[in-house]
């Protein structure tokens, strides 16, 4: 027990100095010892409060006493005293006590947090500045979506079917949203060129299709980013495959190196795609609107036309009955390519199909997954990206067919 006490107290002494390091740098009204004791003064009051009843109550009392004086002594000497340091030892206090409960890790995490606030000063002052009304909005408007509405809908369907699925109807248009606003961020740091370009490496490791959606309503609104928002959804394509790929080696070996080639062939062209789209928009440094960072309209429009794929998957899987492998494996991936990987992968395990049935319906849950994103184009863009993102979409299914039979 003796040890377990003085890991945290050098633990808690720890987390004081890394705060305290950051204000003695700035000579503020408590440094680098004053939080290291702050925070130990936490951790044991919050052991001790395991044996005398209160003790926690009347702790918190007298560091709050403490800081109260050293701030008015300092008030009454005309110096200029903020609340930041103030806050910041109250903070660590409290730290010290969530040590005693053994959470170095949560500790740690929000210690470094804090860290980052205080040291951050400058640049969070100079954002802030920088922020618009209507961005401080359309962040707050997220933010509803996101931490109000989501948590209060059903998780349960709610259809007699066991189809639809408030909950997760509401989170794929969450999802949308959130590549949208990361996207709006991205675009407004690297402009719109090498932001939305940036932006379909990172949409095809999270959701190809969301940002297909997403992009496509970008470029609905500003025609001049074709050919930017072009590359970013055949990046974020391309990437889809690789990350398959990836999640079919986790669950199945045998059936990823059947699909290796294909995959990865279908990855590699739409690269090399990306390449000649890339060179011709690289230069191109055009003042474009940004628009609003919170697009409901294209996220409900994905989410609705999510919906509709998802039942009619259902009903036709009824009708299908046994051809039920490879018209599931269509019809599915034509909401989720994750879900044909994830399923077909299990049959297989469990010795139900054979790899070559299984390889097949990966192989067309992808291409039916391609051709998902395409509709988001053409209902939720434009006609001249549905012909630049169809062309590419073709050549590389076509050439991915090739590889799949062929070898």
């Amino acid at each position: 027990m003796a040890n377990s006490l003085l890991v945290r107290a050098v633990f808690s002494l720890a987390i004081g100095a890394l705060i305290g390091l950051e204000r003695e740098r700035f000579k503020k009204l408590a440094g680098l010892r004053s939080f290291m004791f702050t925070c130990l003064f936490g951790m044991l009051s919050a052991h001790l409060a395991r044996t005398y009843s209160g003790f926690m109550l009347v702790s918190s009392f007298i560091i709050g006493a403490v800081i109260f004086a050293a701030y008015w002594a300092r008030a009454q000497r005309s110096e200029k005293v903020g609340l930041t340091t103030v806050l910041a030892l109250v903070v660590t206090f409290f730290l010290g006590a969530l040590t005693e409960d053994g959470e170095f890790l949560l500790t740690a995490s929000i210690a470094v947090l804090v860290t980052f606030a205080l040291a951050g000063k400058i640049e969070l002052s100079r954002f802030a500045r920088k922020l618009t009304r209507q961005e401080l909005l359309d962040a707050l408007k997220f933010m509803i979506a996101t931490i109000v509405v989501l948590p209060i809908l059903p998780r349960s369907p709610i259809d007699p079917w066991g189809v639809f699925n408030p909950f997760e109807m509401w989170l794929l248009a969450v999802l949308v949203l959130s590549v949208s606003f990361v996207g709006y961020v991205i675009m407004k740091v690297l402009g719109p060129t090498e932001g939305i370009a940036a932006l379909g490496f990172l949409g095809g490791i999270a959701s190809s299709t969301a940002l297909t959606s997403a992009m496509s309503e970008r470029v609905r609104q500003t025609p001049k980013i074709l050919q930017a928002g072009a590359f970013a959804i055949l990046l974020a394509s391309s990437t889809m495959f690789l990350r398959a790929l990836m999640l079919l080696g986790a669950l199945n070996a045998a059936l990823a190196a059947e699909l290796t080639l294909s995959f990865a062939g279908m990855a590699a062209f739409g690269g090399l795609i990306c390449v000649v789209l890339w060179l011709r928009i690289k230069d191109k440094k055009a003042s474009v609107p940004f628009g609003s960072s919170f697009a409901i309209m294209p996220a409900l429009k994905f989410a609705v036309l999510y919906t509709i794929i998802s039942f009619v998957s259902f009903f036709a899987k009824k009708v299908l009955g046994d051809i039920g492998l490879f018209g599931t494996a269509l019809l599915a991936g034509l909401a989720d390519i994750d879900v044909v990987v994830t399923s077909t992968a299990t049959l297989l395990s469990h010795g139900e199909i054979t790899i070559n049935a299984a390889s097949l319906a990966v192989f067309l849950g992808a291409v039916s997954n391609t051709f998902t994103k395409l509709l988001l184009v053409r209902t939720i863009g434009t006609r001249s990206l549905t012909r630049e993102i169809g062309a590419s979409f073709l050549l590389i299914l076509l050439f991915g067919a090739g590889l799949f039979l062929l070898f």
